[in-house]
């Protein structure tokens, strides 16, 4: 089961913001030019061709109830094509029903109420799999029954929105998330994995795209008109080159990217500037007035980790840094942070579980990378924790890592005057100045934010230096985003589980890793996973989607740490997972058929993920440690 982007608890808190309360929002930003009623005529007449086209569908089951007719697949092209137009303002406005009317073909858990019953799967993607993969008998009856209720929901959608004034403001932010959406997600298949209509229905968004902007301003100023022209030659031109991909073997994602995305997002962004210069750009975890999503400056980095801190000063980050690498924070004086977490292996350990404190014992699981982990919604494997803080709480508390009583720190880091001058600059202003559990945490979780790297050569060559990539890390990427299904899980730009374009949730998924590195003769992993936080069975074996950013020296991988080499982890997933080496897993979310990946292909795969190796900026350790007062075993500590 794949545990997909919308959360039921984010569509409730989502969902606050919803028509009826934006048209009581006083908009100062919005132009007189703008016609909203335009745009709600467009919504509606998108909505009502999109539900012919449903009726449509349902009406050719009568005729083809073998559902191999070219005429029916025509006919479903049509829908997906009607879909990606109303894509955009029904997320928008309406997450809920977007759930309804095009969700994941899974069973999704509530995040408030996780022990509790699962919502069911409905939309389009349920009708994909019904068509391609259900052969029962009564699949033209479910078939008919899933049409019906997508076609309620995108009537109640009509009804609700119908009497409702839509902003300018609105209009633009629902249209970029809509770019990220298709570019980052629906692009790569994972809709339509079947019938693999990506691309053509790409195309339709492009071509309709200009027309509906232009719908909304039709007496635009000549700054205006110009801005809108080169929306329309960027949107041509990439609708141009995704009928292209369709037609090609192995499409090219690359050249799709660098070539027609990015003169697309930077003509889209230019203009929301152009129409609204006092919209809080600063919102949200993507910044709108970037080039692209790949550009260095394209994230607002504080709007992931609950508590939207990241104001941090240079010197609570620069003190957090010292405490990290001090081996005082630990019983015996002997671990620190950075023993599991090393600047040189990108803040992993390179052991494939990290050796705890008592008796040398392995841990339960590998360490890691902190590079880009600022970057998603929850920490650990498992993800149990929501902030950097409550991570190291944990760390701190857990006699088989620190084996320490956290409570008798402070008292202990007391004992030097430099570390309390350092406290008292650091947490200036605050109630922090004095040492407690509460700062250090701070502390640590500062520094730990500022472990960002963001400039590989995969993110150079995005930026426009394109020989930054050799034509073998080009067509491994290639494989990542099409044939291998990665980027299915790992989404781009932050190669996470992180689903974009609200970053509102990581991903957990269901791998079948077994417990031993040899897939001809695989053993059952004992690891429960989230199952153990949440006790639900669909989590039994479910492990947070981790950065696939710096691989190439963070190994061994998964997270028990069982494959040695990337090599082994692409063969893992070019079988079909744990079922496909032969394991019993019955809740598996990775597609457990074979990707039929040839060895060049794997070759190529790995030869790009070492391209997005950067650890520029995070690996600095500190020369000296903070003195203590008093002439103990504390007063040569190394980091």
């Amino acid at each position: 089961m794949k545990f997909r982007k919308f959360y039921f608890v984010l569509i409730s808190v989502i969902i606050v913001v919803c028509i009826a309360a934006k048209e009581d929002i006083n908009h100062t930003s919005v132009n007189s030019s703008f016609r909203s009623e335009n745009l709600l005529a467009s919504i509606l007449q998108q909505v009502n061709d999109l539900r012919n086209s449903v009726k449509s569908l349902n009406d050719s089951l009568a005729t083809h109830p073998d559902l191999d007719s070219v005429k029916f697949h025509q006919q479903w092209k049509v829908c997906r094509e009607k879909l990606r137009l109303v894509s955009a303002f029904l997320h928008y406005y309406r997450p809920d029903l977007a759930q309804l009317v095009n969700g994941p073909p899974v069973f999704l858990p509530v995040e408030e109420d996780e022990v509790g019953a699962l919502y069911p799967p409905h939309g389009f993607q349920v009708i994909e799999q019904l068509w391609f993969r259900d052969t029962s008998s009564s699949r033209i009856l479910l078939l008919r029954n899933e049409l019906k209720k997508t076609d309620q929901s995108l009537a109640q959608f009509a009804a609700l929105i119908q009497n409702s004034t839509l902003v300018e403001q609105d209009f633009w932010e629902a249209l970029e998330k809509e770019m990220l959406r298709y570019f980052l997600l629906t692009i790569t298949q994972m809709e339509t994995p079947e019938s693999k209509l990506a691309f053509s229905e790409g195309a339709h968004l492009m071509i309709s795209l200009p027309e509906m902007i232009s719908s909304c301003y039709p007496e635009a100023t000549e700054e205006e008109l110009l801005f809108s022209a080169n929306i329309r030659a960027s949107a041509t031109s990439c609708a141009s080159y995704l009928l292209k991909m369709e037609q090609q073997k192995n499409p090219d994602y690359f050249t799709l990217y660098t070539q027609y995305y990015v003169p697309l997002s930077e003509a889209m962004s230019r203009m929301m500037y152009q129409r609204l210069p006092d919209f809080d750009f600063q919102k949200g975890p993507v910044n709108y007035l970037s080039r692209s999503i790949f550009d260095a400056g394209a994230f607002h980095v504080n709007n992931f980790l609950s508590g939207g801190r990241l104001a941090s000063s240079p010197l609570r980050a620069s003190l957090g840094r010292l405490l990290f690498f001090d081996p005082a924070l630990s019983d015996k004086n002997d671990r620190s942070c950075a023993s599991c977490h090393q600047p040189g292996k990108a803040f992993s350990d390179g052991l494939p579980k990290s050796i705890g404190a008592q008796h040398g014992l392995p841990l339960l699981r590998n360490a890691p990378t902190l590079i880009n982990a600022v970057m998603q919604r929850k920490l650990f494997h498992d993800g149990r924790a929501f902030t950097f803080e409550n991570q190291a709480s944990e760390v701190l508390n857990n006699p088989d890592e620190m084996q320490t009583n956290f409570s008798v720190v402070p008292e202990k880091i007391m004992q030097s005057s430099e570390y309390i001058a350092l406290f008292k600059s650091a947490f200036e202003g605050s109630d922090d100045t004095a040492i407690s559990n509460a700062s250090i945490l701070k502390a640590i979780a500062a520094y730990e934010e500022t472990l960002l790297a963001l400039n590989s050569r995969f993110d150079q060559a995005m930026r426009g230096d394109l020989e930054m990539m050799s034509d073998e890390e080009k067509a491994g990427f290639n494989l990542f985003m099409g044939k291998a299904e990665c980027a299915t899980c790992h989404f781009l730009p932050l190669f996470n589980g992180t689903a974009p374009p609200d970053y509102i949730e990581s991903e957990m998924e269901v791998l079948g890793v077994p417990g031993n590195s040899d897939t001809l003769h695989p053993v059952l992993d004992q690891d429960p996973g989230r199952e153990k936080i949440i006790p639900m069975k669909e989590y039994h074996g479910a492990f947070k989607t981790p950065t696939v950013r710096n691989s190439a020296i963070t190994g061994p991988y998964m997270h028990n740490g069982v494959f040695s080499s990337l090599d082994a982890v692409v063969e893992f997933y070019n079988k079909g997972g744990g079922q496909g080496i032969g394991l019993n897993i019955v809740n598996q979310s990775l597609t457990t058929s074979s990707l039929h990946l040839t060895e060049k292909e794997k070759e190529q795969l790995v030869t790009f993920l070492f391209c997005l190796t950067d650890t520029v900026g995070c690996t600095e350790i500190p020369l000296f440690l903070p003195v203590f007062d008093l002439a103990n075993d504390m007063r040569v500590r190394k980091p």
